[in-house]
C-alpha cells in the first residue's frame, strides 16, 4: 500500500488517484542512461514513488556533466553514475528499490538487462543502444519512451509494441555520442524533456495513453509540438504483432 500521506499532492489529481499510485508502486522502471534526460527522470520517478528502479549506465561521472546532470555534484566526480544515483535516489525515497546496473547496454544483454521491466525509460544518446532497446523491447512486450536533446530541443516517442510506431517504423535517429559536448546543450531543454517524457511515462503506467507520437520541445520558445504517428504494417522489428 502506498504512503497516502507522501504522495498526497499526485494522489488528488483524477489522473493519477490512489489507483494509479498503486500502480506506480507496484511498477518496475529501468531507466537506461544516466545522462541530463535520464538523471532528472529517476528521480522525479523516485519522488513520485515507482516501487522500483532499475538503473543502467557504465559511465561515470564527469565535470562537464554537472550543468545538466542535476542528481550529482562534485562530490560524485569519477564515480559510477550508477552509484552515485542509487544512492541519491535511496536518499530521497528509502521505500524506493533501487537496482544499478554497471553495464552498457548492447545487443547482447538488453533482453536480460530489460527483462521484467514494467517499462523503460531510453536515456541513452546513440544510435546502437536506442534500436538495442526498441527491438528488445518489442520483443518482450515492454512499453518505453524514448528521449533525446540537443542544443535547445529535444524529442520524446513513446512506443506501446503492437499498438504505436516502433523507432524503426519512424527510422527515429538517436543523438550521436559526444554531440553536447561539441553542439552544445541547454540545461532547461534537458529538464522539459525528462518532465514531458515521465509524465508520458506515467500515463502509460496508469493505463491512460493508447496513442503514438512523437513530441518536440523548445525550451528556448517554451514550445511543444506534437506529431501523431502510425504503425508501419512491413516493419521489420514490430510489424509481426497484431
Amino acid at each position: 500500500m502506498p504512503d497516502i500521506n507522501r504522495y498526497a499532492g499526485q494522489i488528488a489529481l483524477n489522473d493519477i488517484s490512489i489507483d494509479g499510485q498503486k500502480r506506480l508502486s507496484g511498477s518496475t522502471v529501468t531507466v537506461v542512461g544516466l545522462g541530463g534526460n535520464g538523471a532528472i527522470a529517476a528521480e522525479l520517478f523516485a519522488r513520485m514513488g515507482i516501487g522500483r528502479i532499475r538503473l543502467i549506465d557504465n559511465d561515470n561521472v564527469r565535470e562537464n556533466n554537472l550543468h545538466r546532470q542535476f542528481l550529482y555534484g562534485e562530490d560524485d566526480l569519477g564515480k559510477p553514475k550508477v552509484i552515485s544515483a542509487a544512492g541519491r535516489l535511496k536518499a530521497i525515497n528509502r521505500s524506493v528499490d533501487v537496482e544499478p546496473a554497471n553495464d552498457y547496454l548492447t545487443v547482447k544483454n538488453s533482453a536480460t538487462l530489460l527483462k521484467g521491466s514494467s517499462l523503460v525509460y531510453d536515456g541513452t544518446d546513440n544510435f546502437a543502444s536506442r534500436y538495442a532497446i526498441n527491438s528488445a523491447c518489442v520483443d518482450l512486450g515492454i512499453p518505453f519512451v524514448m528521449t533525446s536533446s540537443l542544443q535547445y530541443w529535444g524529442e520524446i516517442i513513446p512506443v506501446l509494441p503492437g499498438k504505436t510506431a516502433c523507432l524503426k517504423c519512424l527510422n527515429i535517429p538517436g543523438v550521436e555520442e559526444g554531440s553536447c559536448s561539441r553542439i552544445g546543450i541547454f540545461p532547461p531543454a534537458v529538464a522539459l524533456v525528462a518532465a514531458i517524457a515521465v509524465s508520458t511515462a506515467v500515463s502509460i503506467l496508469t493505463g491512460k495513453l493508447e496513442a503514438g507520437y512523437i513530441k518536440i520541445a523548445d525550451a528556448r520558445n517554451g514550445t511543444v509540438e506534437t506529431i501523431i504517428t502510425e504503425r508501419n504494417p512491413a516493419c521489420p522489428v514490430c510489424g509481426k504483432l497484431t
